[in-house]
């Protein structure tokens, strides 16, 4: 007698509170945000897709800050999407996630796509060489506000997004924005204590005989 149990559910659960327990491990690790969203980014690949980005929301708009590949030769073209400005009126991805704060999945992407989520025709070229086949993108909140939003494509694996991903993908982002908004409150702390010290300082130090 023969006796097949199909554990591939119990993996991907295992699997899952793996990276979510290293995601905060790394998460709580840092103040510099931006280097630990970059961590954060490298952890959703390839285990959950072949491509991470992170952008958050500033002063200027929501840039991207992180981008991760699960093929290390695809560093430089990462590299080409750090440090974008992405258009607030954008109808799809990250600026209508970020404006509606409904996480969005897109189990198949075509040029239409592309054409609609694309800044420039730079940008859109650089999203053809990307090659999506599918993706999925999740608002960063915390205390009722939207501080970024977490994207994850899937290109060279062939694999399809599914809400699986999402819901992940929804806790990172869950997680993330937390430590966003703790790093940018240690900031303002330390801006303030500076300011306080400096008032305090004489204008010009006494000369002390001897």
């Amino acid at each position: 007698i023969n006796v097949i149990e199909d554990i591939t559910d119990l993996k991907q659960a295992e699997e899952t509170q793996r990276l979510l327990a290293e995601a905060g491990r790394v998460l709580a690790g840092s103040l510099d945000y931006e280097a630990t969203l970059h961590k954060v980014a490298w952890l959703a690949v390839p285990a959950l897709a072949d491509w991470c980005t992170v952008d958050v929301y500033g002063e200027r708009g929501l840039e991207r800050v992180a981008v991760a590949h699960a093929d290390p030769s695809k560093a430089e073209l990462a590299e080409q999407l750090r440090g974008v400005w992405i258009d607030p009126g954008g109808t799809v991805g990250p600026a209508a996630v970020l404006r509606t704060g409904r996480s969005e999945l897109h189990r198949h992407v075509d040029e239409a796509h592309y054409r609609a989520a694309a800044l420039n025709p730079a940008h859109r070229e650089a999203m053809l060489q990307i090659g999506a086949r599918s993706n999925a993108s999740v608002p960063m909140t915390v205390r009722g506000q939207r501080v970024g939003v977490m994207t994850l494509s899937t290109a060279e694996s062939g694999r399809t997004l599914g809400p699986e991903q999402v819901v992940v993908l929804e806790e990172l982002g869950r997680r993330a924005a937390v430590a966003v908004d703790s790093a940018r409150v240690n900031r303002q702390r330390s801006a303030i204590a500076r300011t306080l010290q400096n008032s305090l300082l004489p204008p010009q130090l006494p000369e002390i005989a001897g």
